[in-house]
This record gives C-alpha cells, sequence and structure tokens, in this order.
C-alpha cells in the first residue's frame, strides 16, 4: 500500500466525510539533541489528539554501542503501560545485531549512516504495515540501557539523540 493509499484509508477508518470543512493533515513532532541518560525513560514525541504514526526518523551521537539495549515503547491513549514496539533499538529500525551489516534500506525501514569513529548513526522506520492508530494522544519513549529483576543491563552512559515523528492527524470526532 503506498503512504498516499494509507493515508485515505486513515481518513476512512476516523469517519471523515467529504464535506467537512477541515481536512485531515500531516504534522511532525520532533526533539533535538535530546541527551538519554543511563536507564532513564526519555519522551521522544508526544502528540495529542487523534491521528496515526506514520514515520520515524532517528539519529544519534553515543560513547558505546550499548545505547542499543533499548526498548521503543508507545503509550496510546493516554495508558499508564506501555506497547513495546522493540526488544532493541536496532530492532524497531528492521536491523539485527548492533546494525552489524551496516546501512541497508527496503520499504519498510532503513539504517541510512553509521559511523563507529564519529559515534553516529541515523535510521528511519515506516509504519506502513503496522500503523500505530490513536484517538486521544500517543507518546513515544525509549530508555538507554533495560534493567532485568532491578538489575542493570549492560553499561548505559548518556546518549543523544535527535528524532523526527511524522503523525496523520484528523479532526477531533466533534468537528467531523
Amino acid at each position: 500500500m503506498s503512504i498516499f493509499a494509507f493515508a485515505c484509508a486513515c481518513i476512512a477508518i476516523a469517519g471523515a466525510t467529504s464535506h467537512t470543512d477541515e481536512v485531515s493533515t500531516f504534522s511532525s513532532v520532533g526533539k533535538e539533541k535530546l541527551v538519554l541518560n543511563g536507564y532513564a525513560e526519555a519522551e521522544l514525541m508526544l502528540h495529542k489528539g487523534k491521528g496515526c504514526l506514520t514515520h520515524m526518523w532517528f539519529g544519534g551521537d553515543w560513547k558505546d554501542i550499548s545505547y542499543l539495549e533499548a526498548m521503543m515503547r508507545a503509550y496510546i491513549n493516554g495508558s499508564a503501560e506501555p506497547t513495546h514496539l522493540s526488544s532493541g533499538l536496532e530492532d524497531y529500525f528492521l536491523g539485527t545485531y548492533y546494525f552489524n551489516r551496516g546501512p541497508y534500506s527496503n520499504g519498510l525501514a532503513g539504517l541510512v549512516h553509521i559511523d563507529a569513529k564519529d559515534s553516529s548513526f541515523s535510521a528511519y522506520r515506516i509504519h506502513e504495515d503496522d500503523p500505530l492508530f490513536f484517538k486521544y494522544g500517543l507518546k513515544l519513549t525509549c530508555r538507554c540501557g533495560e534493567q532485568l529483576d532491578g538489575k542493570n543491563m549492560h553499561d548505559s552512559p548518556p546518549t543523544i539523540f535527535t528524532t523526527n515523528a511524522f503523525v496523520y492527524e484528523w479532526p477531533a470526532a466533534d468537528k467531523l
């Protein structure tokens, strides 16, 4: 399905009609130079209202490769408990083993840059096959380093991330 067809499906699911005064729009929510301190959950994106996450772009600078020991989490519709979107950061971008194969690209995700010398990477994810729909808001978070039974897993130094999320949003139900 193309992004255009996907957007049309989102409108149909939202119940939009052709005679409304308001139209659905794309918006971009970004965080610049967000420092994730080890084992602390950090907000990457917050969107209030009704919509669908369609794309996520992520860039980072790290001191240690253990920054990949991070789960992406989605808090949908104000939920106190997250939906885990990955078991590691590279998994979210459909990569494996600390991005050990280098840059790649496919229809849903890619690693467009990785440089161990300057400790930087850039990756993207398109949520075409697994859209995240929400009615009352969406918050995406990441925690650099995980814990199991109260024990820290891996070393987790502070890591700098820059993110940009693209959300397809439509008017509130009372405006349709």
